[in-house]
């Protein structure tokens, strides 16, 4: 069995299967996804990094479908953003698409201090307080201190709405990213009631 090698350095079985699942999003053609999934099998070798596998799925399609040769992977595409403006706009124009009014980079008076509020989103009422956390690497993870930090920051401004210094009842947080979480970090967020 040919062992790959993932972004984070561990190896794992070749699974024919999650090449096929990525063929399918691409080109969304079951016979075309067959094909590139089998030659992308035949190509395989010990220790190939995912990221060729990937490199060899968009040249392989690319010689069916010409257009994919100027495609990139969404999580790629991501990683490429500026964090500031680009990234925060990208969440901004989701929440936007879902029906809400959005305000960015907006100072909020907390009960201690000031703090600076990434993503306002406000939809029926319901106020949504968004950390935007962007990596270049696709593959670093959210850390814990990150959630810690915006349960400090949202009980903070809690507070100082309760005793009249800002006129947000913020009532859910969430963390957007273009990676992934720390299982310390998911196991902190569901217990407080962080969106991830």
């Amino acid at each position: 069995m040919v062992m790959v090698v993932k972004a984070d350095g561990v190896s794992e079985p070749f699974n024919r299967d999650k090449v096929l699942k990525t063929c399918l999003k691409l080109c969304g053609s079951a016979e075309l996804a067959e094909k590139v999934s089998k030659r992308v099998e035949e190509q395989v070798y010990e220790g190939i990094s995912t990221r060729e596998i990937l490199s060899t799925i968009f040249r392989i399609m690319a010689e069916y479908k010409p257009a994919m040769a100027h495609r990139v992977d969404l999580r790629t595409s991501l990683s490429l953003l500026r964090s500031k403006p680009d990234f925060e706009n990208f969440i901004s124009q989701i929440f936007r698409n879902l029906g809400y009014e959005v305000e960015r980079n907006i100072i909020v008076q907390g009960f201690c201090i000031e703090h600076e509020v990434d993503v306002l989103a406000s939809r029926d009422g319901e106020l949504i307080y968004v950390e935007v956390k962007h990596h270049m690497n696709p593959h670093m993870y959210v850390k814990l201190d990150t959630v810690e930090k915006v349960w400090a920051t949202i009980l903070d401004i809690r507070e100082g709405y309760e005793n009249g210094l800002n006129t947000l009842n913020i009532l859910k947080p969430l963390v957007a990213t273009n990676t992934k979480f720390t299982n310390h970090a998911y196991k902190y967020a569901k217990c407080r009631g962080i969106d991830l």
